[in-house]
């Protein structure tokens, strides 16, 4: 363990192309510790699949601890540890059925339609900017009763809670929103 030295998940070339460290890692070091970030990172599914279900481990050493934010983020789902974790996603997975995947497919289908127009003309798209984030914003904003009107401000807000979850987030000011 700890054998590859100097990993940063948010070192800008590791976020240019994460591959080539993590097959790496996945070689040489699969379960990594690293001083840099204070934490462990594990590579293989075997190790990771072992570590959800080892009870001993707990998100609660992953907390934020910034005070009014850890106080209204503990009770976010990825915050949770069994059995208010189970509990909690056992409601959220009926917002996600196949059947009701099934009754928004014309919608889903509308969404995309709408979000490629714009590269019809000229053949070209950012996937991940113009494609893959505001596809699924839109779908859970939508199975969520937002409004159409307020769309824009729930994929920042979504945006914004992404790059916090992330820390990489620079300061917001909430005026601007």
């Amino acid at each position: 363990m700890g054998r590859i030295m100097g990993f940063r998940p948010d070192d800008p070339s590791i976020r240019r192309d994460p591959y080539p460290a993590y097959r790496a890692l996945r070689d040489e070091d699969p379960v990594h510790w690293s001083e840099d970030v204070g934490s462990w990172f594990l590579f293989r599914y075997d190790h990771v699949e072992g570590a959800i279900k080892d009870s001993r481990l707990s998100v609660a050493r992953t907390r934020p601890t910034t005070g009014a934010l850890e106080d209204t983020l503990r009770r976010f789902l990825v915050f949770l540890d069994p059995p208010q974790h189970t509990r909690i996603r056992a409601l959220v997975n009926r917002a996600f059925t196949p059947r009701v995947a099934e009754r928004m497919r014309p919608r889903i289908a509308a969404i995309v339609g709408r979000l490629l127009e714009p590269v019809v003309p000229t053949g070209r798209i950012d996937f991940i900017r113009d494609f893959a984030v505001p596809l699924p914003a839109t779908v859970i904003a939508e199975l969520l009763g937002a409004r159409p009107e307020d769309l824009e401000i729930f994929k920042a807000w979504s945006t914004d809670f992404a790059a916090a979850m992330d820390g990489r987030m620079a300061p917001i000011d909430i005026r601007d929103r």
